[in-house]
């Protein structure tokens, strides 16, 4: 099987992943198994091309859930890596997870600006970013579901364990850290991914970036038909997802209780779908559970410009550098302790 997935060095420092990822459930009989859906050539457009170069080869990956996603790695670009991990010892891989009905090519050169700007905030870091196109949005086909989204997500984890596994050959070399980054609807998967998600062993999980999020879906419903008179708000426990970042967040506590991730909450301060106090929930309920968090605002932004504004776009860069300067001082920290105690040892 072939796969045209895209993707681009943004710099020598900087790459982007796109996964198209249709991922459907594989049938008892492999005759009737289905997998991705291709990907046809990003218009040019999209892309700016002073810093986005395409560059060849593709593989399958299979994941142990009965998934097939298609994925893409330029072997020139392993080589490229390779090359620089002596002077960029710190890897910070970026999944990120749409919101609805999103669709990546009118956003890359949004994050192409932001990925770029995090790099210039905090050089020493290598950044990956791993788009993920689940089943039914974009090019992916099948109907999208809770529980297929979370494995979908849970497939494009697993692909980036992979990815550096088959770049790393030195054992010493410091683990690659993951910051998932959801936005919308998207933060109810990526918080559903660090709650109860199963992370490889060459992965752990440094942070979580919220682009404006809401605390879960009852409350969503709530909020967008208020009346009494209408049932829509009774209705939540038929819904077809029951997403909720504030229940998942103690989940992420008592998961990581020595090493918690940090939480970066990003809201439009004029969001029209999202109440306000949703982003003040979610920080006082980090903060009761003892998860470190953050919290900006972007001033005059709706729903879906926070990462359109230059304000929000520069507030996401920083979220994104701080939480990798972080996971780089960690792993300073905890190699410092290592060599302490081994010190002790042979004395």
């Amino acid at each position: 099987m072939k796969s045209d997935t895209s993707h681009y060095q943004l710099s020598p420092s900087i790459s982007l992943h796109i996964i198209p990822n249709s991922p459907s459930r594989i049938s008892l009989k492999p005759s009737r198994a289905r997998t991705c859906h291709k990907l046809g050539p990003l218009a040019p457009n999209y892309i700016n091309p002073r810093f986005s170069v395409p560059l060849p080869g593709a593989s399958l990956i299979a994941s142990s859930h009965g998934l097939a996603c298609h994925n893409h790695i330029g072997h020139a670009l392993a080589r490229r890596l390779h090359e620089d991990s002596a002077a960029l010892k710190h890897h910070s891989n970026l999944l990120r997870v749409l919101g609805n009905a999103s669709s990546l090519p009118p956003r890359l050169p949004d994050l192409s600006w932001i990925i770029r700007r995090a790099h210039d905030n905090e050089p020493s870091v290598n950044y990956t970013l791993v788009c993920l196109s689940y089943r039914g949005y974009w090019t992916s086909h099948d109907r999208p579901s809770e529980p297929g989204i979370n494995l979908d997500s849970q497939a494009a984890l697993q692909w980036i364990a992979q990815l550096h596994e088959s770049r790393s050959e030195n054992a010493d070399q410091e683990k690659p850290t993951v910051l998932l980054w959801g936005q919308s609807i998207g933060c109810g998967f990526a918080t559903n991914l660090a709650a109860k998600g199963q992370f490889p062993p060459g992965i752990k999980l440094n942070g979580l970036i919220l682009e404006t999020p809401f605390t879960n879906v009852r409350a969503m419903l709530q909020a967008l038909y208020p009346q009494k008179w209408l049932p829509y708000q009774y209705l939540w426990p038929f819904l077809r997802n029951h997403l909720d970042s504030w229940a998942n967040l103690g989940m992420i506590a008592k998961r990581f209780p020595d090493t918690p991730p940090g939480i970066y909450i990003v809201e439009a301060g004029k969001d029209e779908l999202v109440p306000a106090n949703h982003g003040e929930e979610l920080l006082q309920r980090c903060r009761r559970v003892g998860l470190p968090v953050e919290r900006q605002k972007v001033r005059g932004a709706l729903h879906n410009e926070a990462m359109v504004r230059v304000s929000g776009k520069q507030a996401l860069a920083q979220s994104i550098s701080t939480a990798a300067t972080r996971a780089r001082e960690q792993d300073l920290l905890r190699k410092g302790e290592d060599e302490n105690s081994a010190g002790k040892g042979l004395t």
